[in-house]
């Protein structure tokens, strides 16, 4: 592991205490422009709403079932800050791992002019950065004073700057093997394509590894695969 990457995991690992109980882990698609080839999560107010209520209900009913006190995730436009915005309503904590500074991490989201949720979003993230419930984990890197940018760190590791995101993943990770009794839930189309390292698929494969509940939801999504085809061992719930 280069030096870079191992400073970064050691900013992340100081701002938290694993050994938790309650502890829920949300990942899974970004809304996806209504441009992109394969739109996983189209870009439609429609779908966000879909998303929204069967996430929303479907943590509504793990809290019912035990309470959850704490949300890890990493902060995207999609699965994430839907999460994220359940865990403000709710008053539980929020573990937000960000690949590179919260600016321009979310100045790189694609939700910007035209986009029809792009308000939506907005709203969670300002509710996210003033909620005393949510803290907000971003790397440095060295020589770098403040939370680094995407630039910074593709500069700093030029070979393979996706590997910053890959470590935030890796850290969501090792919070599922050490909290008690974690759970995992995701929005996900079950389908291994553009998903490397890092990505939802390989999250869930971890989570399985570890031996964490995964609950699975399809609501927003579309092209997912057949039920059949989904990792042994995550459950699809009914959206």
């Amino acid at each position: 592991m280069k030096k870079v990457q191992l400073k970064v995991l050691i900013y992340l690992l100081s701002g938290f205490n694993f050994f938790k109980d309650g502890v829920v882990c949300i990942t899974g698609h970004m809304m996806d422009a209504l441009t992109r080839e394969l739109a996983r999560f189209p870009d439609t107010r429609e779908n966000l709403r879909k998303a929204i209520t069967a996430v929303h209900n479907t943590l509504d009913a793990m809290h019912r079932q035990s309470p959850i006190k704490m949300i890890v995730t990493g902060g995207t436009h999609g699965m994430d800050l839907i999460a994220i915005a359940w865990a403000i309503k709710n008053n539980v904590m929020v573990h937000q791992f960000r690949p590179y500074a919260q600016t321009d991490f979310n100045n790189n989201q694609f939700t910007g002019a035209g986009s029809p949720t792009a308000d939506y979003w907005r709203r969670v993230v300002k509710a996210a950065e003033n909620s005393p419930n949510v803290f907000i984990h971003e790397p440095r890197i060295q020589g770098v004073g403040r939370p680094a940018t995407q630039a910074e760190i593709a500069a700093a590791m030029p070979d393979s700057p996706y590997e910053c995101f890959t470590d935030v993943n890796r850290m969501l990770q090792l919070m599922l093997k050490y909290a008690n009794n974690p759970r995992l839930l995701t929005l996900n189309d079950g389908q291994d394509k553009e998903d490397g390292p890092g990505g939802t698929r390989d999250m869930v494969a971890k989570a399985l590894k570890y031996g964490t509940a995964c609950y699975a939801l399809k609501a927003g999504l579309r092209n997912c695969a057949p039920d059949h085809e989904y990792p042994a061992g995550l459950k699809l719930l009914k959206s």
